[in-house]
């Protein structure tokens, strides 16, 4: 009996040490002059539809941003949706009706239509957390950057230990930056691939966003250079938080 609860125990200890956080990044454009639309749709329905998955224990969270300037036709995207899990396979929901028992099906598939027409889904991709860094968990911060990187095949470590060695601890000692955090693109490989990382700064106000844009350039030390040629910088936006559900 005792052989069998210490198996246990290390069984669990060892599924607690090698959890891992995923987060399903969706990249969505509204349809022109369905913006408004397309937020009430967020908002009175998906939101509850994913908190209620939240609450059931399918995922962990659920967090909608709005990219800044992202009324711009010409954008890719204009929403970031990022559903956080620990299975990113997992795609159990309640359903609609199940939240709004009012509903009928003829509802439900009015409602279908009309959320396909206010917007596109333009692409999508599942990454895995290999860090991350927040000064508060009491509730994610209002503006996040996303920085999308490139890494050449075999370059995948010594980048990660590059950026939670340079940024990470940077960060950890900016006053303008209320988090970071480092994904990994899984799922899609190659060499053709527009990017295969992104970092995410955070910062609790516009404030702090300036202040942090604004900041003189200052000469790149030895680490950044080295940094510098592990990864391209190919792009970032910025957006501000429009829904964020954690377990109620």
């Amino acid at each position: 009996m005792k052989k069998i609860t210490l198996l246990l125990i290390t069984i669990l200890t060892f599924n607690l040490a090698n959890s891992q956080e995923y987060v399903e990044l969706s990249f969505i454009k509204s349809t022109p002059d369905q913006s408004v639309e397309y937020d009430k749709i967020l908002n009175d329905k998906w939101a509850k539809l994913h908190q209620q998955r939240i609450n059931d224990g399918y995922i962990n969270g659920w967090d909608v941003w709005k990219i800044i300037g992202g009324i711009n036709e010409d954008r890719h995207h204009t929403y970031v949706i990022a559903t956080i899990s620990d299975d990113p396979m997992n795609r159990k929901n309640p359903g609609l009706k199940s939240i709004f028992p009012d509903m009928t099906d003829a509802d439900v598939d009015l409602f279908m239509k009309n959320n396909r027409a206010s917007r596109t889904i333009k692409d999508a991709a599942y990454t895995m957390v290999v860090d991350k860094y927040f000064k508060s968990t009491d509730s994610l911060p209002n503006l996040m950057t996303i920085n999308y990187m490139k890494v050449a095949p075999g370059n995948e470590k010594a980048y990660e230990d590059m950026e939670t060695i340079t940024f990470k601890s940077a960060h950890e000692n900016n006053p303008n930056v209320a988090g970071w955090g480092l994904l990994k693109r899984i799922g899609r490989y190659g060499s053709d691939l527009y990017w295969n990382y992104i970092t995410l700064d955070f910062y609790a106000n516009g404030e702090d966003w300036h202040n942090q844009r604004n900041q003189a350039t200052q000469a790149p030390n030895k680490a950044y250079k080295k940094i510098q040629g592990l990864r391209e910088h190919v792009n970032n936006e910025t957006g501000w938080k429009m829904i964020s559900l954690r377990k109620e």
